[in-house]
């Protein structure tokens, strides 16, 4: 079974103290991290220049990062594929 890896970077505004976050996932664990860190970085920045970044789904905007626990098994992927049917 094949993994894939994934990470979430996360920060708290030491000013505001509001938490701002970001999912990243990749083929490698380095992969994962990386995109993570500059997805945060990038709206970290855009944020400090007078934008706010589109974040997506507005339901990720409830997400408390900080519950997020890893635990468990990876979930193995079906040998015989997926597709966009299901």
């Amino acid at each position: 079974a094949t993994a894939l890896p994934v990470a979430l970077a996360r920060c708290t505004d030491p000013e505001s103290g509001a938490v701002r976050w970001a999912p990243g996932s990749g083929l490698r664990p380095r992969e994962a991290v990386l995109e993570a860190l500059r997805d945060l970085l990038g709206a970290e920045q855009m944020r400090r220049a007078g934008a706010e970044p589109d974040l997506g789904d507005p339901l990720w905007a409830d997400l408390e990062a900080a519950a997020l626990v890893p635990g468990g098994e990876p979930v193995p992927l079906r040998a015989d594929g997926t597709d966009w049917a299901g």
